[in-house]
C-alpha cells in the first residue's frame, strides 16, 4: 500500500527544475491532433556523419553502479560510517524520512533529492527501510507520464523524473527483482527515450529551437541526458553507443562556445543548472564508462 505522505516527494521534486526556467503555461499535450508524435517514430540517421575533430567516444562499460558512483565508490565510502560523505547522505535521508512521516516536508529541492538519497542510504547502510521506501517512490515515479511540445519548459519536470528513475535503477540493479528492473527498463526505453531522440535528433527542429542551439541551457539539459541514460541502460537500449558518442559531439559544440565567449551568455544561474548538474553527471559517468577523460 502506497504511503500517502510520501507522494509529496514525488509532486515536490517535480517543481524543483520550473522555477527560473521560463513560464510554464500554454501546455500542449503530444497526444494533441495534428501534433507530431514523439514516440517510437524517430530513428537514430543511419547516414549521420560525425564531426571529425571531436575525440570519438570508445566505450568500455562498468557493471551497475556506473551512472551514479561505482561499486568500488560505495565501498570506500560505506568502510567510513564516520566520514563526511557517509554522514552527509544517511543522516539526510533519515531526517528527510522523519520529514515526510511527519508532513512537515515543504522544500522542494529537498523533495528532490529524497529518492535517490533513499537509495543510496540503503547502498551505504544496509538498512531494508531505505530499500522499501526507495521501491515505493520508484512504483509511483512510473504511473504518471506526460509529455508536452510547449513550451519546453513543460518537459523539465519529466527529465527530472527519468533521471531519478535511472539513477535508482542504477543504483539498486542488483537488489531489484528482474521484474522490476524489466518495468524500469520499459519505462524509459519506451517513453522516455524516444522523446528526448525526438527532441535531440532534429526531427522537431521548429518547436525545439532552443534544444538545438548550443548556446541554450535547454541544448546542454536534453543532451546530457540523453547521454547520460544511453549510459545507465547501455545494451539494453539498442543504439545506446551512438546516444552517447551524439551527445558527447554535440556538448563539445557548446564547450566551444564557452571557450569563444569566456563564459555562458545566459549567465551563471543558467550555466550551474545545465553544466554544473546536468552535464556533469553525464560527463562524469562517460570518464568512468570510456577511455575519454572529458574531465581531464
Amino acid at each position: 500500500m502506497i504511503n500517502p505522505k510520501l507522494t509529496i516527494v514525488i509532486f515536490l521534486s517535480l517543481l524543483t527544475l520550473l522555477g527560473g526556467c521560463g513560464n510554464f503555461s500554454g501546455k500542449s499535450t503530444i497526444e494533441e491532433p495534428g501534433a507530431p508524435h514523439a514516440l517510437g517514430k524517430v530513428e537514430i540517421p543511419s547516414d549521420y556523419t560525425f564531426n571529425p575533430d571531436v575525440k570519438p567516444v570508445e566505450l568500455k562499460m562498468m557493471n551497475h553502479p556506473r551512472g551514479i558512483g561505482s561499486t568500488e565508490r560505495f565501498d570506500a565510502i560505506r568502510s567510513n560510517p564516520d566520514g563526511i560523505e557517509y554522514r552527509m547522505i544517511v543522516e539526510r535521508a533519515t531526517e528527510l524520512d522523519k520529514m515526510i512521516a511527519s508532513g512537515t516536508l515543504t522544500n522542494p529541492e529537498d523533495a528532490a533529492s529524497a529518492p535517490i538519497l533513499y537509495a543510496l542510504t540503503y547502498k551505504l547502510s544496509g538498512d531494508e527501510h531505505f530499500l522499501d521506501l526507495s521501491r515505493e517512490v520508484l512504483g509511483m515515479m512510473l504511473e504518471r507520464n506526460e509529455w508536452y511540445i510547449s513550451p519546453e519548459t513543460s518537459n523539465f519536470e519529466q527529465l527530472q523524473r527519468a533521471t531519478g528513475v535511472a539513477a535508482m535503477y542504477d543504483i539498486l540493479y542488483d537488489e531489484l527483482t528482474e521484474e522490476e528492473r524489466k518495468n524500469i527498463e520499459a519505462f524509459l526505453i519506451e517513453h522516455v527515450v524516444p522523446v528526448i531522440r525526438y527532441k535531440t535528433w532534429g526531427a522537431d527542429e521548429k518547436i525545439s529551437f532552443w534544444t538545438n542551439e548550443p548556446h541554450s541551457n535547454y541544448y546542454v539539459v536534453w543532451h546530457s541526458t540523453l547521454g547520460w541514460l544511453a549510459l545507465v541502460l547501455g545494451e539494453k537500449l539498442p543504439g545506446y553507443e551512438t546516444d552517447v558518442a551524439y551527445a558527447y559531439e554535440r556538448l563539445n559544440a557548446s564547450m566551444d562556445l564557452i571557450e569563444e565567449e569566456n563564459g555562458w551568455r545566459e549567465g551563471i544561474t543558467y550555466l550551474d543548472f545545465c553544466w554544473g548538474q546536468k552535464a556533469f553527471y553525464f560527463l562524469l559517468s562517460l570518464q568512468r564508462n570510456s577511455v575519454l577523460n572529458p574531465l581531464g
